[in-house]
């Protein structure tokens, strides 16, 4: 694609006062006949002018002071108020679409109106309105900072009579032009009375100076507006009214379509007038100039053709493809916002196909040998083309069928069915999961085991056309190998799993199972129980996806075995924490090995072991015996290690001695007390002495401390032993000093 940017410089020569009014680029005046009345006509008057916003010139005058006169040279009005006009930014004066619009170049256009009456009279209306001064950048005309304008129109007596309108230009012309690239531009006009209308390149009208005192003529807006006759801008050899911007061809105006054509080859900016005369039935009615201001400019193109395929890319492209491949033409050029039409011309023998889409799909056409290009803006100056050349060549029909012995793991045969479109010699390619494993016609492959394997075949022939097939070949043989199956030993009853006898074989097989007691099974890794001791034969049945059969037999591969007795006892059967000694004795049947589990953790392993407890309690001991072939049996018995305390009250005691018999209490074994109270009371039954203490005895004192005489003294004893046991015991104690 291509784009062309713009670089105008609208600037005014910084010279007081000057600088103030060099601000007009072009300008025109029209009238329009609205009604008439007792041989008054009222016109509406439209002055339109156009400004560089941009430049430091003035701005528009507000309000407009107009002077209307006749053709004998007397003024009916002076500064005439057209009041303020409206004013617009205008953004389509470009003559190339592809240009971008600059950030100094702008134009303003000012629209001033008025409704005005005029009686009918035999003379010429003149209604003038004159400005200075014009862009001091101007090439083609003499000292262009120092000459204004002069926009006006004349109603002749016949256009007065006949209630004519003057015709108005269709468009606005382009300020910005493309040097060395031609200019077309419809600068005909329309009129609303259908009157015959001609064009011609005219010099512009001189009109006001630049000057702020003086002649009047001379000053920036006179006022009056002076009277015609007028002078024309003087144009800067080798330009000329008729060719005011020159070229190659020069730019010219058709008199009868108003077509302005050219190819401007001069950089700069350039005023132009141009006249359109109102014919009506071959009589002239009225004749309007307007000028404008061209800016010739160097536009650098930018957009740029670039087309792509899967393979290349770029603004010269050549490939190839084949048979019914799906390729089309990418069209990746830039910048999308200035492409405004494609156009493909695709050549075959001589025979041209166009096509207009942004991209192009050539999966349908013929074969061949192709050239084309791709063109981008066709008909407008922005244009750019990308080249392209291309083989259409017949394709390839890949296939390709398989067999192999389903009985037997001896590999695949695969037989080359494919078939070149155009009868070349085709080059092959085997695939198994990415990797080749031959380049023959046909091939014979062995696969690892059963399974299905996705097997690639991919073709070429001379033209480097490509083309492949894929096909899953579902693989399940047999496995030529004898089925293996290890012997198996348990204890009744016994639960026997069953491992594959052949590591290719999988859930994709049949595999059924004969156990040899009467019983079946199926699958991979079936399981059964056996409940008599025996040697069983077991037979495999194994039938895989398609069809195929094979049987294995294994003689007593299956031994059940009894299993040994388990039994003991011990002694005594009376065991306590007085007496915490037992002796195991073994009673079982068959065993060769002996282990006995106690609860409390600890592990015998002789076959009659002795044991002492060291706590009392319920405690659980299981034998667990093993045979010569390894089946085992167990056993559990409970025994109960008695905890015994023996408590008696002594029946006398002596307080002044030394030892134990200096205080009274209990005597015997205290085991596993856990409640203890000791009361001793006097003859008349009140309590003298009490504790809860089984380390402390009674002195012989009362509560206060008093040695009590001697005597009897009733004593009592509440305990609560082991397995919250309660006992009392009461008795008498002898005190004795």
């Amino acid at each position: 694609m291509q784009r062309f940017f713009l670089f105008i410089f609208l600037t005014s020569f910084l010279f007081i006062p000057k600088v103030q009014s060099a601000h007009i680029i072009g300008g025109m005046m029209s009238y329009e006949f609205i009604s008439t009345s007792n041989g008054i006509n009222k016109y509406r008057i439209t002055i339109r002018v156009f400004r560089d916003c941009q430049s430091q010139g003035a701005d528009f005058d507000q309000p407009a002071g107009i002077s209307i006169a006749t053709s004998e040279g007397s003024y009916i009005k002076t500064n005439e108020n057209f009041s303020n006009p409206t004013k617009s930014n205008l953004t389509n004066l470009f003559s190339n679409p592809c240009l971008v619009l600059p950030p100094n170049v702008c134009v303003q256009e000012g629209v001033y109106t008025k409704i005005i009456d005029l009686p009918v009279i035999n003379l010429s209306y003149y209604i003038i309105y004159q400005r200075c001064c014009r862009n001091n950048s101007i090439f083609n005309i003499m000292n262009p900072g120092d000459v204004g304008a002069t926009y006006y129109t004349e109603i002749t007596p016949l256009a007065q009579q006949l209630q004519n309108s003057s015709p108005t230009f269709k468009t606005i012309p382009p300020i910005a032009v493309c040097g060395n690239f031609s200019l077309q531009f419809d600068h005909s006009g329309f009129d609303k009375d259908g009157d015959s209308l001609a064009y011609y390149f005219v010099a512009p009208i001189i009109g006001g100076g630049p000057n702020s005192f003086g002649n009047n003529c001379d000053l920036t807006s006179p006022s009056p507006d002076c009277l015609p006759p007028y002078d024309s801008v003087t144009y800067r050899p080798p330009f000329t009214s008729r060719f005011p911007m020159g070229g190659a061809p020069a730019i010219s105006i058709d008199s009868k379509t108003g077509l302005l054509t050219g190819l401007p080859n001069a950089i700069g900016q350039f005023v132009v007038g141009v006249r359109i005369d109102e014919y009506r039935n071959g009589v002239l009615l009225s004749s309007s100039i307007r000028d404008f201001q061209f800016n010739v400019t160097n536009c650098e193109k930018v957009i740029k053709a670039s087309i792509e395929t899967d393979d290349v890319s770029g603004r010269d492209i050549e490939f190839k493809f084949c048979g019914d491949e799906y390729v089309k033409i990418d069209n990746k050029s830039t910048l999308a916002s200035s492409i405004f039409n494609y156009s493909w011309n695709v050549s075959l023998n001589g025979k041209d196909s166009l096509y207009t889409t942004k991209d192009l799909d050539l999966s349908k056409l013929e074969f061949g040998n192709y050239t084309g290009t791709m063109i981008l803006n066709k008909g407008l100056q922005c244009t750019d083309t990308a080249f392209f050349k291309f083989n259409k060549f017949p394709g390839i029909d890949p296939d390709f069928s398989f067999l192999y012995d389903t009985c037997k793991d001896n590999g695949v045969k695969f037989e080359n069915l494919s078939m070149s479109q155009d009868g070349l010699a085709l080059m092959s390619n085997w695939q198994d999961k990415g990797v080749s494993f031959s380049t023959s016609q046909d091939a014979v492959y062995g696969f690892k085991g059963p399974g299905d394997y996705e097997i690639k075949l991919t073709l070429s022939d001379s033209n480097q056309c490509i083309d492949s097939v894929t096909r899953i070949v579902p693989y399940y043989p047999i496995p030529d190998k004898v089925l293996e199956m290890d012997n198996i030993n348990g204890c009744v009853p016994a639960l026997i799993s069953f491992v594959q006898p052949h590591p290719d074989l999988d859930d994709s097989y049949k595999i059924t199972w004969d156990f040899g007691d009467g019983n079946t099974g199926e699958g991979l890794n079936p399981e059964h129980i056996y409940s008599k001791v025996n040697a069983y034969d077991i037979s495999i049945h194994v039938v895989d996806a398609v069809g195929c059969v094979y049987d294995g037999f294994f003689s007593k591969a299956v031994r059940v075995h009894d299993v040994p007795e388990a039994g003991f006892g011990y002694s005594p059967n009376e065991v306590s924490n007085i007496k915490p000694d037992i002796q195991i004795e073994d009673e079982s049947n068959n065993a060769v090995r002996w282990q006995y589990e106690l609860s409390n953790g600890d592990i015998l392993q002789s076959r009659n072991p002795a044991y002492i407890f060291s706590d009392t309690g319920i405690i659980s001991i299981k034998q667990l015996v093993t045979n010569l072939n390894g089946c085992k049996d167990s056993i559990s018995l409970f025994l109960d290690v008695v905890p015994i305390n023996t408590i008696f009250l002594p029946n006398a005691f002596l307080p002044s001695t030394q030892g134990e018999s200096s205080t009274f209490r209990p005597a015997g074994n205290g085991f596993g007390i856990k409640d203890y109270q000791m009361s001793v009371y006097d003859r008349y039954g009140e309590e003298i002495f009490t504790t809860h203490d089984w380390n402390i005895g009674w002195n012989g004192m009362d509560k206060n401390g008093k040695a009590l005489p001697n005597g009897n003294y009733v004593v009592r004893v509440h305990i609560t032993g082991p397995r919250e046991v309660s006992k009392v015991l009461q008795g008498t104690a002898m005190l004795l000093r």
